[in-house]
């Protein structure tokens, strides 16, 4: 498979080759705080540019939360709005955009922050006050649901206002999510609890814990079946929560993210390596990589190129798959590979907000908003 290369020649137009050209993508103006695209098609380079010209960053936030951004999540809600919460990797606070369309096309308005603190986070811990770290961020029906690093599970109903809040676990959740009507939570002990709501109590109830001893990144559910990775991918059978099958990878390389994708999953590794599972968990397909840490991926439907896997990278990178052949389209760089005051950097987020349309957020505090072009 033949990879693009992000050359430009000086002699007649060439045959366009299935690579991002990065001056045409990240072309833009700025107004006020955001970088916003307006019905800019121009390349530098022109008709001799070599690149695809079939991505483009709609927008650029800088500096969202100067710590880096965590964990983010997409939404629509019951009124119709479509929307981008965000939160940083230290601190309460939690950012919230509406994702709308106006003459220009898609664009991100800044809506009131949310504090965890005024949500009831802070509690009494030795005398004191324990700090806030939020290390996950969910949308399910109305309710924000924010995982905290102390185990503390916030449920915010949005129109509403009203709080509960769910405390079942120790350590830092990981993910939160919601399979046929029960709530699912995560944690880096392994510890997976199942909520239902009660509606004449108005509360979510435990109904269920299943105890894995190894951290959980990832949750998703195929065929009634879960699957729950991290140090390791578990297949759990939803009905009796029992462990069909276990797949381990060599020592050091985490799955970093699970997604759907028909009658199969798709894994993320740390390592750069994406693999296609079977829903027994057998290997169908492992697409190497480059050598560059994965940070997560996500899936997309697109205009031009059909299916779409985009992984985000340690680099500050993203990377586009097409699916099933998982030809690589081409490379783009998004984000800074070193923060300036913390370990991590690069991508932190990618996920799809429909239409083609897609979010990266880093480590560096940005946030970028990404369509795929007809």
């Amino acid at each position: 498979m033949q990879q693009g290369r992000h050359g430009h020649g000086d002699s007649a137009p060439p045959k366009r080759q299935q690579a991002i050209c990065k001056h045409f993508a990240l072309h833009g103006k700025l107004t006020v705080e955001v970088f916003y695209w307006y019905l800019l098609d121009s390349c530098r380079f022109g008709p001799k540019c070599i690149n695809g010209h079939n991505l483009r960053r709609l927008a650029h936030l800088s500096d969202v939360f100067r710590s880096g951004i965590g964990c983010c999540c997409f939404g629509k809600l019951s009124d119709g709005s479509l929307n981008l919460f965000v939160a940083g990797t230290e601190g309460g606070i939690i950012k919230r955009f509406h994702l709308v369309a106006n003459f220009n096309g898609p664009e991100l308005m800044k809506q009131p922050n949310i504090n965890t603190e005024t949500l009831g986070a802070m509690e009494p811990v030795g005398g004191g006050r324990e700090k806030i770290n939020i290390s996950a961020l969910a949308i399910i029906d109305d309710c924000l649901f924010v995982g905290l690093a102390c185990g503390l599970i916030i449920i915010s109903h949005l129109p509403s206002g009203s709080i509960a809040k769910l405390a079942q676990h120790s350590k830092p959740v990981t993910v939160i999510c919601c399979i046929n009507g029960i709530v699912l939570s995560s944690d880096t002990q392994g510890r997976i609890n199942l909520w239902s709501y009660n509606g004449a109590s108005g509360n979510f109830e435990r109904v269920n814990t299943l105890e894995l001893n190894a951290k959980i990144n990832c949750l998703v559910e195929l065929n009634g079946t879960l699957w729950a990775a991290g140090m390791g991918i578990y297949i759990i059978q939803l009905n009796t929560l029992t462990i069909a099958h276990s797949i381990r990878h060599p020592q050091g390389i985490v799955v970093k993210t699970l997604i759907r994708y028909g009658a199969h999953v798709i894994a993320g590794l740390s390592n750069g390596h994406v693999i296609v599972y079977s829903p027994q968990g057998e290997q169908v397909y492992c697409y190497r990589g480059d050598g560059v840490p994965m940070a997560t991926l996500d899936g997309l439907v697109t205009p031009t190129q059909g299916d779409v896997c985009m992984l985000g990278n340690k680099n500050g990178h993203i990377v586009a798959l097409k699916l099933p052949s998982f030809d690589r389209i081409g490379t783009l760089p998004c984000h800074l590979q070193v923060h300036r005051s913390a370990a991590n950097g690069g991508v932190s987020c990618l996920v799809s907000v429909g239409d083609g349309l897609f979010v990266t957020t880093g480590f560096d505090g940005h946030l970028g908003l990404y369509t795929w072009k007809i």
